[in-house]
């Protein structure tokens, strides 16, 4: 069971989670492969220079693959930390989000305290339909990286503060309504 549902209150119901897509990690693999493959690259220049080109193939190869895959394998590990260790649902009531493992930040605002909630995409989140949520409270900003159609769930959190406000509404006229009756 996620921590949203050990979260949810007297009649408050799930009206939708987000989901974090792996598909978030290719571009920053193909990035930290290039950057592995400069560092690499870089790395040979000295050893060149020190040995005068008496290297055997084997040490230029793993001179250059050996932080051609490391660095990769690191910038994808975190992603990948960050895609699990990230919970995000829009309830009748709240929003509520949860990110990092060690340094856990969670967010917990009733629907009437949404300041805002933003989607921030570059052009890989454009490209393969993931995007950044930003919610902003009167206690601060909650962010909430690689959530496939970020859009959508924009949406979803937007009508349901529609909703929720409504519901308001309608149970303060009603109980306007009843103390004129009764007074």
């Amino acid at each position: 069971m996620s921590q949203i549902e050990n979260n949810l209150t007297k009649d408050e119901e799930i009206v939708a989670k987000a989901e974090q897509t792996m598909i978030s990690i290719i571009p920053s693999i193909i990035k930290s492969l290039l950057v592995g493959i400069i560092i690499g690259l870089l790395l040979l220049f000295p050893i060149f220079s020190i040995l005068m080109y008496k290297l055997k193939l084997i040490h230029v190869i793993a001179t250059i693959l050996i932080p051609a895959i490391l660095t990769p394998a690191l910038y994808a590990l975190k992603d990948i930390l960050t895609i699990k260790s990230t919970e995000l649902a829009v309830t009748t009531k709240k929003i509520f989000g949860k990110t990092g493992i060690i340094n856990t930040k969670i967010m917990d605002a009733p629907l009437n305290k949404i300041n805002n909630i933003t989607v921030e995409q570059n052009l890989s989140g454009k490209l393969f339909g993931f995007g950044k949520v930003v919610i902003t409270t009167s206690s601060g900003n909650y962010n909430f990286p690689f959530i496939k159609n970020a859009d959508s769930f924009r949406r979803v959190v937007m009508n349901q503060i529609d909703i929720y406000d409504n519901e308001r509404v309608k149970k303060q006229a009603e109980e306007l309504t009843r103390s004129m009756a009764n007074g």
